[in-house]
């Protein structure tokens, strides 16, 4: 896109405009807030409002675009720059601002209007003014944090020369594309990364969108044509499709899952195209010169990262030995050995019965190892372990007295005794409650209070 000769006036103009539309927004400017405590008496801490849920986190900021208000309806995209992952958003409510939801990761933000004509970003030019001196076009790279809010990203630079934008997925600039939008589901508690399919039922062309972490919703250009819809995830080891189920309702007397045919047309939408049907895999097309789905691990596999491969993990009993946690990898023919975790003589220390894979807001699972030391202490160490593609990583320790711990969605909950000088190891005067949130890669702390465990007047011992 080239320079307008009146630049410097219109973007004063438009700087004008800019600062009275965010003198008015409300944008949301939360962080994570430290929880109340716990109530007196209870054994299960209970995390109060305040607690970032955790998973996602909030993105927000002006859309601008070069011409009198209303905005044209708009395409966002959020490029996340480690993986190549574009999440699309539409913007058809014709305001200067935006909130979004987006997994952890580090991003880049730009727009396009639907017909392709005219693409903006939040590049280095928005926070030098917009000024006829910004000649500094590249895109601003900007952090995601599960649970917090990332703000102030204006996507307002529609002002660089052609390239300097990103072509969204299937589009082409100066090429007037139709859109394509709809929800994308799955049959868990969370949505795995996959790889949505596009197909031209003519040309047999496939256009792929990659669908990141719980991401609900998509949209896409692309040029006019019949198109069929489908994703699979890595490996090509489970696939769902928009079919005549979804419209029916995917009930069970729903019972047609061929892929239903949709037409876009150059300049307008075609909504809800949902891809939510994940119920018939014998239904569900493979992208041309695709080889087929990988071998399904034997009973007990798991993929942990889901990602098509596979792993199992067993707890075994070794009497005076004590248990062992172990993980195993599936190497397409048999179950090789890679990770070992002994609990040694169980009279000191043993792996708990609450040993297991456990899934902290999505599909990804995690290897979880309680211990229990023995005397009157009664210390309580948590371990938990991630799939690192050959072997497990520690992303999680810590130990209490009197310990115990608990998980909801992301959150993992660790409760435990604490001692002022000279208090009986049998009666504590305050119990501790910690929160971490799993952000994809790490547990960030997000919650924590000391609570006394007693109500009214303190006894003596803790009278300190």
């Amino acid at each position: 896109m080239s320079s307008h000769p009146h630049r410097l006036a219109f973007v004063l103009a438009l700087t004008m405009l800019l600062a009275a539309a965010l003198a008015c927004a409300n944008l949301p400017l939360g962080t994570p807030t430290p929880v109340e405590g716990l109530v007196s008496g209870d054994s299960t801490p209970t995390p109060v409002a305040e607690i970032p849920a955790g998973g996602l986190g909030t993105v927000s900021g002006a859309v601008c675009f070069p011409g009198e208000p209303p905005l044209p309806s708009l395409t966002l995209y959020f490029q996340e720059t480690t993986t190549g992952a574009v999440t699309s958003f539409l913007h058809q409510d014709g305001t200067g601002a935006y909130t979004i939801d987006l997994a952890p990761g580090t991003y880049v933000a730009w727009a396009w209007s639907f017909d392709l004509g005219a693409g903006g970003s939040y590049s280095q030019a928005v926070p030098c003014g917009l000024n006829v001196s910004c000649t500094d076009h590249t895109l601003i790279p900007f952090a995601v944090t599960a649970g917090a809010a990332t703000t102030d990203i204006d996507i307002c630079d529609w002002y660089g020369e052609t390239g300097d934008v990103p072509t969204p997925p299937g589009g082409e600039e100066g090429v007037v594309t139709g859109t394509v939008a709809g929800r994308v589901c799955y049959p868990s508690e969370g949505i795995p990364p996959m790889t949505a399919y596009f197909q031209d039922t003519v040309t047999n062309d496939v256009t792929t969108l990659d669908i990141a972490l719980n991401q609900v919703s998509y949209s896409l250009g692309l040029l006019p044509g019949t198109y069929i819809a489908y994703a699979w995830l890595p490996g090509f080891t489970f696939g769902g499709s928009y079919s005549q189920a979804v419209p029916c309702g995917l009930t069970v007397s729903c019972t047609d899952h061929s892929p239903i045919p949709f037409s876009v047309t150059a300049g307008a939408t075609t909504s809800n195209i949902d891809i939510c049907d994940w119920y018939s895999q014998d239904s569900v097309p493979m992208p041309p010169g695709a080889s087929g789905p990988t071998p399904a691990a034997p009973a007990g596999g798991v993929s942990l990262n889901c990602n098509g491969t596979y792993q199992r993990l067993r707890i075994t009993d070794g009497g005076a030995a004590g248990k062992t946690a172990s993980v195993d990898n599936w190497d397409s023919s048999s179950w090789v050995n890679v990770w070992n975790w002994a609990g040694g003589d169980p009279m000191v220390r043993q792996i708990t019965n609450e040993a297991g894979l456990y899934s902290f807001g999505g599909c990804q699972q995690l290897v979880v190892v309680p211990m229990v030391y023995g005397g009157s202490g009664a210390v309580l160490e948590m371990t938990i372990h991630v799939w690192n593609g050959s072997g497990l990583t520690e992303v999680y320790l810590h130990e209490g007295t009197h310990g115990t711990w608990s998980h909801s969605g992301a959150n993992l909950t660790f409760e435990e005794s604490v001692y002022l000088y000279g208090e009986p190891n049998c009666c504590p005067c305050n119990r501790q409650y910690l929160q971490h949130t799993w952000d994809g890669s790490a547990f960030v702390q997000t919650g924590s209070a000391v609570n006394p465990t007693y109500s009214g007047t303190p006894p003596p011992e803790c009278a300190h």
